[in-house]
């Protein structure tokens, strides 16, 4: 019979990798970092349009911490349920020193070990910390492909 409770490995190269790309993404959705302490802006999902704010909750030499929250829809086809989109609130961290950017938590879940036993009590996924940047990644992807600034736009006349 075989052993089926191999030990993850967490793959470090990809998490890297990812949290590098995820911090040049966050520099795109926050051009000015280092002089502005939030960005708004609207994200089309389909039919639903939903508000998401960015906003600096800390500042130092080489790192930035943000939170991230997404509003649930604010226009849905009639009679639809936009429950489900009311997303995720993370805490993020940027590290400048080495362009990288990590999650820090979700849903007011903190402290992500790199790998986990499974089952465990908190039912956490063997790569629940990969999983999340990953997700940060495909979140962060689509704000920039679908996204839409909600700041007043000021007429120069």
């Amino acid at each position: 019979m075989p052993n089926n409770k191999r030990r993850y490995v967490p793959d470090l190269r990809c998490h890297l990798s990812q949290c590098e790309w995820n911090y040049h993404r966050l520099l795109k959705l926050l051009p000015e970092l280092h002089s502005n302490d939030q960005r708004i802006f609207m994200v089309s999902w389909g039919e639903q349009v939903s508000r998401i704010e960015l906003h600096i909750t800390e500042r130092s030499r080489y790192t930035t911490t943000l939170s991230a929250a997404h509003d649930a829809a604010i226009q849905h086809t009639p009679g639809e349920n936009s429950s489900w989109s009311s997303g995720p609130n993370m805490v993020i961290r940027l590290y400048h020193d080495a362009s990288m950017a990590e999650v820090l938590s979700c849903q007011q879940q903190r402290d992500f070990a790199a790998c986990y036993d499974y089952p465990n009590p908190a039912m956490h996924q063997r790569d629940e910390k990969a999983q999340l940047n990953r997700f940060l990644g495909d979140w962060l992807s689509h704000c920039l492909l679908f996204g839409q600034v909600a700041e007043p736009v000021v007429s120069g006349s």
